[in-house]
């Protein structure tokens, strides 16, 4: 069995948000953080054999790059990493050493959708970087229905900040949606945005390329209708 280079870009990318994976039989694979705040799901190419958890998935990424093309074979208690002459055990963690949602497939109640370009992802979670800015806020006013999408200091009314008009809505109601730049942990494509309301409040992202979702909590100075 092969790894595509997409699975592996998604295996990093999940990486960032908890360095352990339980991989279960099946071509789905989930992640959520340490903290259970945010978590991901995609659907790869591959099809894994059996239920088994890597402990520090950065480890078990990079010992792949030692290999060119390398073959997986997933046995009892390790999987066998190989490339022509060269090869490599890697054994498995005990499965209650990872933190791993069972499931990640809820019927949500939306507020709210709306789409993000690859460009618009980008631009917003470089902003923010280069002007250290902890949020990502997306508001509409209720005179205005439009969606802007803004880099910022939630709790600083006067903070730099970095805008971007991403849609238009026909809700009469103004809203704010705050969230945290450390819990977007997205790969750049484009995404399908989604409020949701009940249960919680979230923010969900979903992409057709890879197949993948993102999860994360709004925080404290949130709103809708005010």
């Amino acid at each position: 069995m092969k790894l595509s280079d997409k699975t592996i870009k998604v295996l990093k990318n999940f990486s960032s948000i908890n360095q352990s994976m339980l991989f279960r039989t099946g071509s789905i694979i989930r992640t959520k953080s340490t903290t259970d705040t945010i978590a991901a799901q995609a659907v790869v190419e591959e099809m894994f054999p059996f239920e088994f958890g890597i402990y520090d998935l950065n480890q078990f990424l990079s010992v792949t790059s030692l290999f060119e093309d390398p073959e997986f074979d997933f046995q009892e208690n390790h999987v066998t990493i190989s490339s022509g002459d060269s090869s490599s055990n890697y054994y498995y963690t005990d499965k209650d050493m990872i933190v791993a949602p069972k499931d990640i497939t809820p019927e949500f109640q939306k507020a709210l959708g709306f789409n993000l370009t690859e460009s618009d992802v980008k631009s917003l979670v470089q902003a923010a970087n280069v002007m250290q800015l902890p949020n990502i806020v997306i508001e509409s006013k209720s005179d205005e229905q439009e969606i802007i999408i803004t880099a910022r200091d939630g709790k600083n009314p006067t903070s730099n900040n970095f805008t971007r008009k991403v849609g238009e809505t026909m809700l009469s109601t103004s809203f704010k949606y705050v969230l945290l730049v450390e819990n977007i942990k997205l790969l750049p494509h484009s995404y399908d945005v989604s409020i949701i309301s009940d249960p919680g409040m979230v923010v969900e992202f979903s992409s057709k390329y890879d197949k993948i979702k993102y999860w994360a909590p709004v925080e404290q100075g949130s709103n809708y209708g005010s």
